[in-house]
């Protein structure tokens, strides 16, 4: 082979080294935002699942308030009516 010729091979060699690792590199770039976009994913369904269950806690300790609210209010009505029964006895 020609010294030129074996000059052009080898820059043809250097240049396609040299795109394998800009591709290599941008291929790991990508990787890592995609690893990076999984774990922020994964952080917001947690923080949702969290929130899903403070909620349902809050909603159960409110229904619970309220059915003891009405029973206290029975308990109540009903002491004063038994009061006011026994005035009138």
């Amino acid at each position: 082979m020609s010294h030129d010729a074996q000059h052009a091979k080898e820059m043809a060699k250097a240049e396609l080294s040299k795109l394998e690792l800009q591709i290599s590199e941008e291929r790991r770039g990508r990787e890592k935002e995609l690893t990076e976009r999984r774990l922020l994913v994964q952080q917001k369904k947690d923080m949702n699942l969290r929130l899903e269950k403070r909620e349902q806690k809050r909603r159960e300790e409110a229904q619970s308030d309220v059915h003891e609210d009405d029973s206290a209010a029975k308990k109540t009505a009903a002491s004063a009516f038994t009061a006011a029964q026994q005035q009138q006895a």
